[in-house]
């Protein structure tokens, strides 16, 4: 096939935002939130029924991700979603079919919760290299041949036309400092992600989410929230859907 150049057009897009917060931040929560100001914003003349029955988690914390139906939050009712659960081992496989059953049955949300398990939960991919390493010798090789199946997870992520939520569990990172008097001080570094490095550029919007449930967006290519510090609400979901929405239509 030939090159071909063209001008180029922003067309309409399918969200793919990661969530990141130590545990208690509020990913669950507040990725339901924007799920459901998603969906708010595409359907206005629907019932809330109808569009909580558009979106599902997958759920990997035991459960957790299925407390929240019935309880109320700043004025929004959690209303009846659906669930798919995933057990140890937490093998990329059984991510991406998740992701293809929920696709398969309409669902048009997706919320990962959480990704961290596939990346240091049992038979998770740290685990899978180590298992490989102690086979051939060679912890470098290792990842060759653990890495397909991290890249399998992703493509299915970016590829399938579903909006994507995925959390990640952060820890809080600190430096020991020695200052000019030799005192040594502690000095917070900020939150980092429980995953995969550079997991963060495979999505179109990253948020953090501190202790105190501060969000802060610290990538974001729609430039809605880069760099500003906010509380998630629907809101956000409304506002993300309206910029996806403003692109032209997508090629079949």
């Amino acid at each position: 096939m030939p090159l071909e150049l063209r001008k180029a057009q922003r067309s309409k897009a399918y969200l793919k935002l990661a969530i990141a917060s130590p545990s208690g931040g509020g990913k669950t929560l507040g990725s339901l939130l924007i799920a459901y100001g998603l969906m708010k914003a595409k359907y206005p003349k629907e019932s809330d029924d109808f569009r909580w029955s558009k979106i599902a988690i997958i759920d990997t914390e035991m459960g957790s991700g299925e407390l929240y139906v019935g309880a109320t939050f700043d004025g929004v009712k959690i209303g009846r979603y659906n669930v798919v659960t995933l057990e140890s081992p937490f093998i990329p496989s059984k991510y991406t079919e998740a992701i293809k059953l929920c696709a398969e049955n309409g669902i048009e949300v997706v919320i990962i919760d959480s990704t961290t398990p596939m990346w240091s939960g049992p038979g998770g991919l740290l685990e899978e290299q180590a298992n490989y390493t102690k086979r051939t010798g060679n912890s470098y090789t290792a990842w060759r041949d653990v890495t397909p199946q991290y890249k399998a997870f992703v493509d299915t992520m970016q590829q399938t036309p579903v909006h994507i939520i995925a959390t990640v569990r952060s820890k809080q990172e600190y430096s020991i400092d020695k200052d000019e008097k030799g005192k040594l001080t502690v000095r917070k570094l900020g939150l980092e992600p429980e995953q995969r490095k550079g997991f963060e550029y495979e999505f179109t919007t990253f948020f953090e989410i501190s202790t105190d449930h501060v969000a802060f967006g610290s990538k974001d290519r729609t430039s809605l929230f880069d760099q500003q510090f906010f509380k998630i609400t629907p809101d956000v979901g409304v506002k993300l859907m309206e910029w996806l929405s403003s692109g032209e239509d997508l090629a079949p």
